[in-house]
């Protein structure tokens, strides 16, 4: 019985992931490497992720606190045609830190 429950969610999961192909976006890792003796060591941490969409526009940037990947903050994008048009910045619990519009 497990091995059919097993199989169907890998299933289910093959096919959302071919749905979701046109419209993907892509996501980026920031790392922080150790340092010995003026040279960095293969000891790395994760403090960020950057999502761009598939023109290679950044609609958001994550910041983690710690390498359980525990959100400090996040910042979103917003673009009108090309042009960025507002940057909202929020903390772990979603209230604002920061909104900046820009007007060309």
């Amino acid at each position: 019985m497990n091995k059919y429950i097993l199989l169907l969610f890998t299933v289910a999961i093959v096919q959302n992931s071919l749905w979701a192909q046109n419209d993907s976006i892509i996501a980026e890792n920031m790392y922080k490497h150790k340092i010995r003796n003026g040279s960095r060591t293969a000891i790395k941490q994760i403090t960020g992720q950057r999502t761009y969409d598939l023109q290679g526009k950044m609609i958001r940037q994550i910041y983690f606190k710690d390498s359980l990947m525990n959100v400090e903050k996040y910042t979103v994008y917003f673009y009108n045609e090309d042009q960025l048009v507002s940057k909202e910045t929020f903390d772990e619990r979603d209230s604002v830190i920061e909104i900046k519009r820009y007007k060309y």
